[in-house]
């Protein structure tokens, strides 16, 4: 039957499988479809901390030397996670990452990256550059600090608005009042302990393919639909014989893991390392979460609808009209115009600069660094 899981922690810190961070319980033994995690329950103190530097960065509030003292203490307790995990981590609050911060036009984590990704892509190629972006994002995700940790988590909106929606709720479930928390946490809690299952989640952090991501839709234990995560890109890999035997990868890793949740309704993200699945995420049935390539409403039937039918699979056949479309941010795509502006301009440099060299070194010379440059850089230089 159908469970509702509490975990209530009590130690300063827990290692654990990220089995615990999914909203139903599981069998102990899905922890070898998942990757490790360590969590660091946060206290109503900690929590009001992170609000108030919220509030501190977007509304310019001031924080008091506590408030700092205790944000500094959450930092070197991170940084020293993110050690002991070869200095990478992927990082959220409970349910929640920072994915939002990712996505600002001024995360310096992200410009490194998607100019990175964009060096071998062709200015026309728009559905590469989708892909670029995604990859992108993927890597700006990746915490290699402490202080990027609480960057990212005392920035976040998605993060805030968990932390929120927890308070609420224990202040619901038990004082048993209809209270709401102010905009900013501030108001003052008698209790400094751990409450709860809130919790900083610090997991292993793995280069994931963009397109070996998968959304699984699962409806009375059955798996009715499966979806390319990045509903917005065309994938190569995702096509033909490759797709055929994705499909029968994902049905047989749901055949062997389905026993091992105890919830009939769910969604579960996926990724293929590989040849392997790993579960990413596990959420509880709703349409708050993104069907991807299904719609709610259109696709009623295909998602709602078990009735032994066989699993939907939908995998984007072509590239959309206008792939950079499904990049949320419209300053992304400037940058996009703004970096290929500027490798044209140093095009325009560097060829001077061999036809001088040509002249001193001889022609073999310079025949070579055309070469190199015609293959790794035509789209700038030609």
């Amino acid at each position: 039957g159908s469970h509702t899981c509490f975990h209530i922690f009590t130690g300063p810190m827990n290692h654990a499988t990220e089995a615990q961070q999914f909203p139903f319980c599981c069998h102990p033994s899905i922890s070898r479809y998942t990757f490790p995690v360590q969590h660091i329950p946060l206290t109503w103190v900690e929590s009001e901390a992170i609000c108030r530097a919220y509030a501190s960065y977007w509304e310019r509030k001031t924080l008091t030397e506590t408030e700092e003292t205790i944000l500094r203490d959450l930092e070197v307790r991170i940084d020293q996670i993110i050690r002991e995990r070869d200095g990478k981590a992927f990082l959220k609050i409970s349910g929640q990452s920072a994915k939002d911060v990712a996505l600002f036009r001024s995360n310096k984590y992200m410009q490194k990256a998607f100019a990175q990704k964009l060096f071998y892509v062709h200015p026309t190629d728009h559905n590469k550059q989708l892909i670029a972006f995604l990859e992108a994002v993927n890597i700006a995700m990746c915490i290699t600090s402490g202080s990027q940790a609480m960057e990212y988590i005392t920035r976040s909106h998605r993060i805030i608005k968990e932390i929120h929606k927890f308070v609420r709720s224990q202040l619901n479930d038990h004082f048993q009042v209809s209270q709401s928390v102010s905009a900013n946490c501030n108001e003052d809690k008698e209790d400094n302990g751990n409450f709860g299952d809130l919790q900083i989640v610090l997991r292993d952090f793995v280069s994931l393919r963009v397109d070996q991501e998968f959304r699984c839709f699962v409806k009375d234990k059955c798996l009715v639909a499966v979806s390319q995560y990045e509903s917005g890109a065309y994938f190569e890999q995702l096509q033909g014989s490759e797709a055929e035997e994705t499909k029968f990868v994902i049905k047989e890793f749901f055949n062997n893991v389905a026993p091992l949740i105890y919830e009939n309704n769910f969604i579960m993200d996926v990724v293929i390392i590989d040849g392997s699945v790993n579960i990413v995420e596990m959420h509880s049935w709703s349409e708050d979460n993104s069907a991807c390539l299904f719609d709610w409403k259109l696709d009623k039937n295909e998602l709602q609808v078990p009735n032994g039918k066989a699993t939907q699979f939908r995998f984007r056949t072509s590239a959309l009209d206008e792939p950079l479309d499904a990049i949320p941010s419209r300053k992304w795509k400037e940058f996009i115009k703004e970096y290929y502006n500027r490798r044209k301009f140093m095009g325009l440099r560097i060829r001077p600069i061999i036809l001088q060299y040509t002249a001193i070194l001889g022609l073999p010379l310079a025949a070579v660094a055309l070469w190199f440059l015609r293959v790794h850089c035509k789209h700038f230089l030609w």
